[in-house]
């Protein structure tokens, strides 16, 4: 019995076995209210507009409708790269010219044509290489999180599972975005930008470009290899990224495209459309500070500039001043999901300074408790759900105060061990 005891309480210690377990009874409170609400708790946690039951998958879906001819930037104004059109561009070929020719010709027509005879989602041509993507893109992430993980975490299959269901990727895949292949590709870019195979390093770098080539905000990894001084990568890697970038736009529109482009990418990010950003933060705060306290007629665009640059620049600090690998890929993580207005799915790049939160740290101390809880909050679902959809006001206190925390922890532990 003291045995039995003992091994519960040895297993309770493993950061890996608490994060499993949470997980699988996440996923079961999870089904367990889908299953009580009759179905309504999904758009509480996952995405949600005015018809949440017709827009599953759609960021796939509709990139086939506005890559279709060509013309992705000036007619329908879409804020995917051109490598990630190319890609859709390619797939969309498949579908037969009688109903190609009947897509709609801005974004607003697309999203009228839900639940129509013309949406895509009921075609065979469009249905299978969703399918075929998701599981593509789930069987390498399953196997790239189980290869990080062997060796230095118990159970490391049951882990990468465990990566593979965290809120992050559930949304990813319910969105049907791209985001989820250029989590793929900077988890080889983690794994193999040191290793040993001069092959295998370039491969890294690469794998790193066309992250970013897909979504852009990948880029920022880069910074590790700067860090690290490899100086000969790093310039690499950079001209693999311009051309990722810039190549593909001469499939479209030429480079007339690319101001375009990042015109869209500007008033997105100015409108604050997206939820986990700091510009989310921000406009939650005021808010209660109207409700409470009756203050209003902040300036929020002063104020978000402001928590901008002093933020950015303690964490760019912090990354110079760190000698920990999590804690590296951690502040890289946290500019890249808290320094643009992005959705949910952005939360799987957590993962990687998770896995090396998980490779380094055996047993749970006082030490390293206020991360492992920053990382449960940011990958299990419905403890992360669409604050701005749900208006569950807690949960958007606990985000906010755990990511405040995980800052101010990573800040005071490099400093305290640059003073001893």
């Amino acid at each position: 019995m003291s045995k039995a005891f003992s091994s519960i309480k040895d297993s309770l210690r493993r950061p890996s076995f608490v994060f499993v377990a949470l997980m699988v009874l996440s996923l079961a409170v999870l089904l367990a209210a889908v299953t009580v609400s009759d179905g309504r708790a999904y758009p509480l946690v996952f995405f949600q507009d005015d018809t949440p039951d017709m827009d599953v998958g759609m960021d796939f879906f509709n990139s086939y409708i506005e890559t279709s001819d060509g013309v992705p930037y000036s007619r329908y104004h879409t804020l995917y790269p051109p490598l990630a059109n190319l890609f859709f561009y390619v797939l969309q070929a498949s579908m037969p010219d009688r109903i190609a020719v009947r897509w709609a010709q801005d974004h607003d027509e697309v999203v009228h044509m839900r639940g129509t005879e013309l949406d895509i989602r009921f075609r065979q041509e469009a249905l299978l290489p969703f399918v075929i993507y998701s599981i593509a893109a789930a069987v390498a992430l399953l196997y790239l999180s189980e290869r990080f993980l062997k060796g230095s975490v118990p159970r490391p299959k049951a882990v990468a599972l465990c990566f593979l269901f965290s809120f992050g990727n559930l949304y990813a895949i319910e969105r049907g975005n791209i985001t989820l292949i250029a989590l793929v590709l900077s988890f080889v870019f983690a794994m193999f930008y040191d290793a040993e195979s001069r092959v295998m390093r370039e491969l890294a770098i690469i794998a790193l470009a066309l992250a970013a080539g897909l979504k852009l905000y990948p880029a920022i990894f880069g910074l590790i290899l700067i860090k690290d001084r490899r100086w000969g990568q790093a310039v690499r890697a950079v001209i693999y990224g311009v051309l990722a970038f810039i190549l593909p736009f001469f499939v479209f529109e030429g480079v007339a495209a690319i101001g375009v482009f990042f015109r869209e990418l500007l008033q997105f990010a100015g409108d604050g459309k997206g939820v986990f950003g700091l510009g989310a933060i921000v406009q939650f705060v005021m808010h209660i500070l109207d409700g409470a306290f009756g203050i209003r007629g902040l300036n929020e665009g002063l104020i978000l500039t402001i928590v901008r640059v002093v933020s950015i620049v303690l964490l760019l600090v912090s990354f110079i001043r760190s000698r920990k690998r999590e804690t590296n890929w951690l502040i890289l993580a946290l500019i890249l999901v808290f320094f643009q207005e992005a959705h949910a799915y952005t939360l799987g790049f957590f993962l990687i300074p998770f896995g090396f939160f998980l490779r380094d740290n055996e047993a749970l101390s006082a030490q390293n408790l206020p991360e492992f809880v920053f990382y449960l909050i940011v990958t299990l679902p419905l403890v992360t759900p669409m604050v701005s959809q749900t208006k569950t006001v807690h949960i958007v206190i606990i985000l906010i105060a755990m990511c405040l925390i995980s800052l101010i922890e990573v800040i005071r532990c490099i400093f305290a061990k640059r003073q001893r």
